[in-house]
């Protein structure tokens, strides 16, 4: 039985600098804190790598991201 994911599902790098909010298994949004302010991506995975970097992101193959709350991504959007 496949494991179904629940959208949508937060994920950040450990310096808590750029969040992941990933709206679908074809789209995700990344936020950068930067210096003078957030940068925001809205990223659609069009090819085949894309989709299977969100897929890594849902599973944390690699071990490159921590799980995130909409809390946290609340906050780093200055809401």
């Amino acid at each position: 039985m496949e494991h179904v994911a629940k959208f949508p599902i937060y994920r950040k790098y450990a310096n808590n600098k750029v969040f992941f909010k990933i709206i679908s298994l074809q789209k995700f949004e990344e936020l950068s804190v930067l210096p003078r302010g957030i940068s925001l991506q809205i990223i659609t995975a069009n090819i085949y790598p894309d989709r299977v970097r969100i897929q890594d992101m849902i599973d944390n193959r690699g071990g490159y991201w921590s799980k995130s709350s909409e809390n946290e991504w609340n906050k780093a959007m200055g809401i």
